[in-house]
């Protein structure tokens, strides 16, 4: 038995999770999704206009079919549009985001072109692995930039050259601040499971994320038609006034904002542009010297600060940004009309997101103190596989595995307060061997211990029950003044939670 992040409790078995067909969930057919309309689903990967060698990676990695979720999104994302996938674990959400950006990339460049935002380091590593698995035959570059490991090591991998990053929030905006994630390659910004990070307090690093990103990637900058550009000749004269009219400032120097900026009537930046963006220091690095020793401005760097203004003003193409969410709530929806412009938009009904394959049940528990013993019943009631016990505090993680431990269960524990190396540890004891599933451990049984205090949560916890297809069983101890809470998801969700039944051994 293990308990998990964020105060949670992992009983393991010995079996497997046996194979996933394409990351399809097996009643995949039944979810109910709301999508923008003319979002046709491609039921092959043949036909989606992947690369000859990425499509070799996908069937050598096992898959088959693309699941519901990659049928609707992989096509628009790699078509330059923005996406708001509504979509939880065990649906295909990672090997979509894998595919996409493996798609995506230029493996011939050496910068970093994706970034991956996870909730959690386990996240960000198994997105980052299911990345180098599928992109195998590619020679595609990927690296997890996540907190709890070297500092040291983040840099050296990111100076090597890298394509992908995929990282917690913390820890990339600190490399970003570093100048060793340079983001001015960028093309296409993920955040995974967005309703967990902000629940988590990641919303101010996100919006840090966002504001180093190249101002393509920034709703604020529209497109400009490339009809309307000014000419190289106008460029070059904007080029010089404006080198004489910031001399006392910028002696014979120009950065990133007065490049952008020359295209625009007035020389200036638009205002919210100029009070909200940051421009990296590896930017800054680029600043051109327009002095040639004579008072003349060099033909060769005028060039080079030509094409740098015509992609500031988002000539380039393929700029995209995906969010995916099991739930959308207003927090999401905010951040969705700063981040994205027209996004695509493929929803799942939120009852249908919560219910498949998962039975939920509930145990009166009047008093706190009795729910152990209640713990132990269902142990000497059931034949548990695999389970996951979830707390709402650090210490009652550790306190209840003291507890377990001392009555005779085998228990490991987890959560944000321990080492990397101790976590990466307790996961492993739960592949079975297949690195594939460090994140996506199947478990027949989800107890949640403690109700969770944000009802969002609910479906990240009960979620871990039913992946790919399997049956199974999601009970929760709930003690009188518990009841509303209950009933709060129950509305919520659209689901109704029932009292566990005397023969609940027979469905599991």
């Amino acid at each position: 038995m293990a308990m998990m992040a964020g105060g949670s409790v992992v009983v393991p078995a010995n079996r497997g999770r046996g194979g996933a067909r394409g990351g399809v969930v097996d009643e995949d057919d039944k979810l109910v999704f709301e999508t923008s309309k003319g979002v046709e689903p491609i039921m092959s990967f043949d036909d989606m206009g992947i690369k000859d060698d990425l499509l070799r990676g996908i069937y050598n990695y096992g898959y088959e079919k693309p699941s519901a979720i990659q049928q609707r999104a992989v096509v628009p994302i790699i078509r330059g549009r923005d996406v708001i996938a509504q979509a939880q674990s065990g649906t295909g959400k990672t090997s979509m985001i894998a595919l996409t950006v493996c798609q995506v990339v230029d493996t011939q460049s050496r910068e970093v072109q994706a970034l991956i935002l996870s909730p959690t380091r386990e996240l960000a590593t198994q997105t980052e692995k299911t990345i180098l698995a599928l992109g195998n035959f590619i020679n595609i570059q990927a690296h997890a930039c996540v907190g709890g490991k070297s500092v040291g090591e983040d840099i050296r991998r990111l100076e090597s050259g890298v394509h992908v990053v995929s990282g917690t929030p913390g820890r990339v905006c600190d490399m970003i601040k570093r100048r060793t994630l340079r983001t001015r390659a960028i093309k296409m910004l993920v955040l995974d499971e967005s309703d967990e990070m902000l629940s988590r307090g990641f919303k101010d690093q996100i919006y840090d994320v966002y504001r180093y990103l190249p101002p393509e990637l920034q709703t604020g900058e529209k497109k400009a038609d490339p009809e309307a550009l000014p000419s190289p000749e106008e460029v070059a004269m904007h080029v010089s006034l404006a080198a004489i009219y910031y001399e006392d400032q910028h002696p014979w120097m120009i950065d990133l904002d007065l490049r952008l900026s020359l295209l625009s009537p007035q020389f200036l930046m638009p205002e919210e542009y100029r009070r909200n963006r940051i421009v990296p220091e590896d930017e800054k690095d680029h600043t051109t010297n327009l002095n040639d020793g004579d008072g003349t401005v060099d033909d060769g760097r005028r060039s080079e600060l030509d094409e740098t203004a015509m992609a500031g003003m988002g000539c380039s193409d393929g700029i995209r940004v995906v969010l995916i969410s099991a739930t959308l709530p207003n927090e999401i929806l905010e951040m969705t009309s700063k981040f994205m412009t027209d996004p695509v938009r493929i929803l799942v009904k939120r009852d249908e997101l919560t219910l498949e394959g998962i039975k939920q049940f509930f145990v009166a528990v009047e008093r706190e103190e009795w729910k152990f013993d209640t713990l132990c019943d269902l142990y000497d009631t059931l034949t548990i596989t695999q389970a996951v016990i979830f707390c709402n505090t650090k210490r009652k993680v550790d306190w209840l595995t003291e507890k377990m431990r001392s009555n005779n269960f085998t228990v490991s524990s987890m959560h944000g307060d321990m080492p990397q190396k101790e976590r990466d540890a307790i996961m492993q004891e739960f592949r079975a061997g297949d690195t594939r599933v460090l994140i996506t451990t199947d478990v027949s049984l989800v107890i949640n211990y403690d109700l969770p205090n944000n009802r969002e949560l609910y479906i990240h916890r009960i979620g871990r029950s039913g992946r790919f297809g399997r049956k199974g069983v999601a009970i929760n101890f709930v003690k009188s003044d518990d009841i509303k809470i209950l009933r709060d998801i129950e509305q919520y969700y659209s689901t109704q939670i029932d009292e566990m039944p005397m023969n609940v051994a027979d469905l599991i």
